[in-house]
């Protein structure tokens, strides 16, 4: 199956390290044309979550699904004989790339990066995102593949605490080529799970996402395949920590399979969120939702943030980036793209973007309208929280409401560890940016990320 498929599900932004640091208040001024001097990466190009980028929005219809593998969900071709290799080594001293940041403490937290784009490893800083360490599993590539092996989602816990997934990477004692890794000492060891359950050899399966409630229990979402509508998806279940994983739902068995998964998680050992995208056939922002751990799913269908209804105001909407503040509040993202009637199609430009909030479960609904797209949802405690796109927003009760406090000119992934300290990647017309905030986003700094040994 393309590649290409696996960018709808796994966003991974290819980000490069700027080389030069200091403090650049005029980087975010409106009128600067350009991020300061850094690299620009060639082989591949950042992919943003559509309909965020109001200059070339992906169209959510079926024309973006690949050509069908198979008939059925569950026929899968012979798996590829690969040839497997180590990692190219990293270079010590000099800068790395960033790809995704995620810190745990003012001075620890884990990112993916790479050098001129080889592989991506995981990543572990000690002194606030500056100086950087390998810390990737003991892993064998294929040699074919080695440019293109892109499929990695990682969950990091906290500083100690992590679970990754690569696709076709497979250990010197196993021939698996779908182990679960897990680390709890910042990634200096890794532990490879049992194989995955899978009811059958796949051809293809591309990593969808983990959600974990504690140190022990988690879920994992994998798609094997896109086809009529569906996105095939099998989900697995661990109360060990990653050890050993079940499977608890399949295709064909009211699994998350109607039209495309974009993002998983649970607030509970019972309660969980699939948010999705209607793909063009749906009118309205709906999620599936599972009371049960995930055994069955049902669909909700949000409502329409004033008097109007979505029939009424027809639009074609996907949810994204779901996100619990307790056991029974949740806020999740929904861009709307307008239907235009001289056209007879969806306005893929400037959708209409709201956060939608429930502290009751989903029995009842509050909606938020936001005058520009965002793409990210960054909470820090029950009632503060940050939505990120070009303009920045944040709320101070749960989400009822929001206050814009600032506008950038870049895209950007962030990390927030409190209401004051973040960091984030930014990218621009190929141009790469690692800065960092002490003061909730009003202004930020830029660091230079070097590989230490």
């Amino acid at each position: 199956m393309s590649k290409q498929l696996g960018s709808l599900i796994i966003i991974i932004v290819t980000l490069t390290g700027c080389q030069s640091a200091g403090v650049t208040p005029d980087l975010f001024d409106e009128s600067n044309t350009s991020l300061p001097a850094s690299r620009t990466i060639e082989v591949s190009k950042p992919t943003e979550t559509p309909g965020v980028n109001t200059n070339e929005v992906p169209s959510p219809t079926p024309d973006l699904l690949p050509p069908t593998l198979s008939p059925s969900p569950e026929t899968y071709l012979p798996q590829l004989a690969l040839t497997y290799q180590a990692p190219p080594d990293l270079i010590s001293g000099r800068d790395v790339t960033i790809q995704q940041i995620n810190m745990a403490t003012t001075e620890k937290g884990w990112a993916i990066g790479s050098q001129d784009d080889e592989f991506h490893y995981i990543l572990f800083s000690q002194d606030g995102g500056h100086a950087w360490q390998n810390r990737t599993p003991l892993i064998l590539i294929p040699s074919e593949f080695q440019r293109n092996i892109d499929n990695i989602i990682v969950h990091f816990y906290d500083e100690n605490t992590a679970w990754a997934l690569i696709e076709n990477t497979k250990d010197n004692l196993n021939d698996s080529n779908y182990l679960v890794w897990r680390t709890e000492d910042s990634g200096l060891n890794w532990i490879p799970s049992d194989p995955l359950p899978f009811p059958l050899g796949q051809f293809y399966a591309n990593p969808g996402g983990f959600s974990f409630i504690t140190p022990k229990i988690g879920w994992l979402w994998i798609q094997t395949e896109i086809s009529h509508m569906r996105d095939y998806s099998y989900l697995f279940s661990t109360q060990d920590g990653g050890a050993t994983w079940n499977l608890i739902n399949r295709p064909g068995n009211g699994m998350i399979e109607v039209y495309l998964n974009t993002g998983m998680a649970f607030a509970n050992e019972n309660d969980g969120w699939v948010t999705k995208d209607g793909l063009g056939s749906e009118l309205g922002p709906f999620i599936e939702q599972t009371r049960d751990g995930g055994k069955t799913w049902e669909v909700i269908y949000l409502t329409h943030p004033d008097e109007n209804s979505w029939e009424e105001n027809p639009q074609s909407c996907h949810t994204i980036k779901p996100t619990f503040t307790s056991s029974q509040t949740g806020l999740l993202l929904a861009q709307c793209f307008l239907f235009d009637e001289d056209n007879q199609s969806f306005n893929m430009e400037n959708p209409a973007t709201y956060i939608f909030a429930t502290s009751d479960w989903g029995e009842s609904w509050q909606a938020a309208a936001l005058p520009s797209p965002v793409d990210e949802l960054v909470f820090i405690d029950f009632l503060t929280g940050f939505a990120l796109g070009k303009d920045h927003y944040r709320t101070n009760n749960g989400g009822a409401d929001w206050t814009r406090i600032k506008t950038v000119t870049w895209f950007g992934q962030f990390s927030f560890i409190n209401t004051q300290e973040g960091w984030a990647v930014a990218w621009r017309d190929g141009d790469f940016a690692f800065v960092h905030t002490t003061d909730g986003g009003l202004t930020y700094q830029l660091i230079t990320p070097i590989l230490n040994p």
